[in-house]
């Protein structure tokens, strides 16, 4: 998943606290709840503008694309 963070203030801004996700390796789901950047393990939410979910796929420079 890749998001772009908003202000908490923007009216258009949605807040994500985590994603259910079906891992195509599995049956059944996942909760994915969003964790505290500095490594904590406190749930928290984020304000954000846009989200994508995708696959990243390698480059032949070696760098990760999305």
């Amino acid at each position: 998943m890749k998001y772009e963070t908003s202000s908490p203030a923007d009216p258009d801004a949605q807040v994500a606290s985590g994603s259910v996700a079906t891992p195509s390796d599995m049956h059944g789901e996942v909760n994915a709840q969003v964790q505290d950047t500095n490594g904590g393990d406190i749930p928290m939410e984020v304000a954000i503008s846009s989200l994508q979910v995708g696959a990243l796929q390698e480059t032949p420079r070696g760098v990760v694309a999305f």
